[in-house]
């Protein structure tokens, strides 16, 4: 990414995103401007022509003037396709670099702020609103700079020429600016409501599409159908509201052209038969007329296109204005062994309207495990998350190997990290790739131990493909057991300094349990490792226990305490079979 990064305003990140290369830009303006003097060149040509022929006094003049315009329409040609070519390549390299910019900051976001906006529009927003550049702005970079230059120069041409017919030739002008502005001022405001519905409606998919199991568990198809089509609804209202300014806007500036060019040719006869215009000027004229009769007829498309590229990256500015830079500017490292210390942590979700951490202080050495128990909604996951900085605490302080954690470099201090997921999501690859998704540099023998550790030899071995084996979206070729011990190798394959495990043993058959109990009890003297866990053999593990109630330490004991020490381990640890 460059490192001057855009004003979130509309036309400034347009800008930044068309800005060309000196090269990109020489190319551009010199086709531009060939192309412009070639199409001005040709009308005038035309006329000189027909006075030739008219006159019968410069026959030898005809030939001439023919074959220059023919090489002149060659000309033309050639130029215009190689402006159409350093345009579409702009335009595509815009798209990439709005859409990369886009990619970059969404991924910067610490984890709460993914709680607030639903995934499936923050998807339509990138990939839809990002469209921008060919949809619309692709017409404000490639035809009206041209538009403009030739109604400037036409109209420049004819006012040479003829005064009173280009006098008229603005009157016609002036009309279609009128209209234009007047009638198509609404259409921003409803092609951000266009959008809008788009992406509520993407959202709304996406949301069905990720909870097709459910859906189809409960029979709820029919129900799915009808929230969608209601959402479809909205977005067809929108689109024949917009559609119907559109098609108000471009017949009547079609109408008004045509009257204006019957007036001038009209006109023009009137002059050429008082002598006060000759006959190839007239004929060059309305060559000229038609010339500037298509950008004119289509400056009701350019208003259109003009407002929704601003309605669009005005979405894509409000957007990026939502976000805050999560980069931290620490560059602190630590090697060896880390100490983990927690004072006085606090921590609420967003519009949560409550406290989810509530004064938290702990500490863990190396080598030690803790445990962390606590009915549901009691803070565990998010206090695992504040931990390994994936959520910023409100108040209070984390320092990890003596170093607040905001001041560590974030590539050592994500090297130094792992974590099992309750839920560890695979991604649609194979099983390799996926173990090796922490680690990619990793080699053969170090990834077969972390499949040894995982207890996922077994598994590699049932599959014909072993760990070539593509798992499908999700993970869902695998049953739920699998996707953990995957996701337990990838995690023990970064040979991390601090490990979270949340709920490491809730979808581990009685098969694989065994491996998690040796890892723990076997597991490095340099590691903090903190698990999540209501099973009470896991539990047993620790050589620490903590207790959350609410957001709060209630009490920090030996495993072999926890039961007489508080009652909170009667609720949440489950009892053994």
């Amino acid at each position: 990414m460059p490192n001057a990064l855009p004003r979130p305003k509309s036309m400034a990140l347009l800008g930044w995103a068309l800005k060309p290369s000196a090269r990109e830009f020489a190319i551009l303006s010199l086709t531009l401007l060939g192309v412009w003097i070639c199409e001005l060149s040709i009308p005038f040509l035309l006329g000189d022509t027909v006075d030739a022929a008219v006159s019968k006094t410069a026959g030898a003049e005809i030939p001439r003037l023919g074959g220059a315009t023919l090489v002149i329409a060659v000309a033309l040609y050639a130029l215009h396709a190689a402006y159409l070519r350093a345009e579409i390549r702009l335009v595509a390299r815009a798209t990439f670099r709005l859409r990369q910019h886009l990619y970059t900051r969404l991924l910067e976001q610490p984890l709460s702020w993914f709680a607030r906006p639903r995934k499936g529009e923050i998807a339509q927003r990138l990939m839809s609103d990002s469209e921008v550049m060919d949809a619309h702005a692709i017409y404000l970079l490639a035809d009206v700079p041209f538009a403009v230059l030739t109604v400037l120069g036409v109209f420049t041409v004819m006012l040479w020429m003829q005064p009173l017919l280009a006098s008229l030739v603005s009157a016609v002008l002036v009309a279609v600016a009128a209209v234009s502005h007047r009638v198509a001022r609404p259409l921003g405001t409803l092609e951000k409501s266009v959008r809008h519905r788009w992406a509520r409606l993407g959202g709304r998919l996406q949301e069905s599409l990720d909870a097709f199991r459910t859906v189809k568990s409960f029979g709820r198809e029919r129900y799915e159908t009808r929230r969608l089509d209601r959402e479809g609804e909205r977005l067809l209202r929108a689109e024949i509201a917009a559609g119907q300014v559109v098609a108000r806007l471009e017949p009547l500036l079609q109408l008004i052209t045509t009257f204006g060019f019957l007036a001038v040719v009209w006109y023009g006869a009137v002059l050429v038969y008082d002598g006060a215009l000759t006959p190839g000027r007239l004929v060059a004229f309305i060559a000229y007329m038609e010339l500037m009769r298509e950008p004119v007829r289509d400056a009701g498309a350019y208003f259109a296109h003009y407002k929704q590229s601003a309605a669009m990256l005005g979405r894509i500015a409000g957007f990026l204005k939502q976000l805050g830079f999560s980069l931290p500017s620490g560059h602190a490292k630590s090697e060896g062994p880390l100490t983990v210390e927690m004072e006085d942590v606090h921590f609420a979700y967003p519009d949560a309207g409550r406290a989810v951490l509530k004064g938290i202080s702990l500490s863990a050495a190396p080598g030690e495990i803790v445990a962390v128990i606590g009915e549901n909604g009691a803070g565990k996951s998010t206090l695992m998350d504040v931990l390994l900085g994936l959520l910023p605490p409100d108040r209070g302080a984390v320092r990890v190997g003596g170093i607040p954690l905001e001041e560590w470099d974030a590539t050592a201090w994500r090297n130094a990290t792992a974590v099992l997921p309750q839920t560890p999501l695979l991604f649609h690859a194979s099983i390799g790739e996926n173990i090796r998704y922490g680690a990619p540099e990793t080699g053969d023998e170090e990834v077969d131990l972390a499949v040894e550790q995982a207890g996922l030899l077994p598994v590699i071995e049932r599959l014909s493909r072993g760990l070539k084996t593509v798992v499908g979206d999700r993970g869902e070729k695998l049953s739920g057991g699998e996707r953990q011990r995957v996701a337990l190798a990838r995690a023990l394959l970064r040979r991390p300094r601090l490990l979270v495990l949340d709920e490491p043993g809730s979808a581990l058959d009685a098969a694989a349990l065994p491996c998690l109990g040796r890892i723990l009890r076997d597991g490095c003297k340099d590691r903090v490792t903190f698990v999540i866990s209501h099973d009470p053999e896991t539990v047993a593990c620790a050589d620490r226990v903590i207790v959350l109630e609410s957001g709060r330490i209630a009490c920090i004991c030996n495993p072999s305490e926890l039961g007489s020490a508080h009652d909170a381990f009667r609720k949440t640890v489950r009892t053994a079979a």
